[in-house]
């Protein structure tokens, strides 16, 4: 299978999928607007340029009303420097609905045997990441 600018097979079907499930009409579409689905194209084809390690799939999302739907959802690792030694931390990244309106929740999602010092100055207990907006500057979103 050939390459594609994203470097890898892989890459290229994460793409396709981005095109097809974003392409979709009717029901069973994404919630995101019309006018902003080639900017999430993008955007997540940007982020996995930068961090080839990451997936991207739909999966089901649930509010804190308990309102459940369908999003975009990217999982993976990032790699992390700390103390001059390199660390790969599992994140998962959700682009809500009215994305890119407001920059995705983005969750650190521990491994079970990986323990997030409490408390963390960047990280809260349920693992949400508040500082993502110097994140998303750094990856081009």
């Amino acid at each position: 299978m050939p390459t594609t600018s994203l470097g890898s097979p892989a890459s290229h079907a994460s793409v396709q999928f981005l095109n097809s499930v974003l392409s979709q009409r009717g029901p069973n579409a994404l919630p995101y607007e019309e006018n902003v689905k080639f900017t999430i194209r993008s955007h997540l084809v940007n982020l996995l340029e930068e961090f080839p390690s990451l997936q991207v799939k739909t999966e089901t999302f649930t509010h804190n009303d308990g309102k459940a739907c369908n999003l975009l959802q990217v999982d993976g690792t990032i790699p992390m420097y700390y103390l001059e030694v390199m660390y790969n931390i599992p994140v998962t990244f959700w682009l809500l609905e009215d994305y890119p309106k407001n920059p995705p929740r983005v969750f650190v999602t521990p491994t079970r045997d990986m323990i997030i010092k409490r408390p963390h100055r960047h990280v809260d207990p349920s693992g949400i990441h508040h500082y993502i907006r110097s994140l998303l500057a750094y990856i081009k979103i």
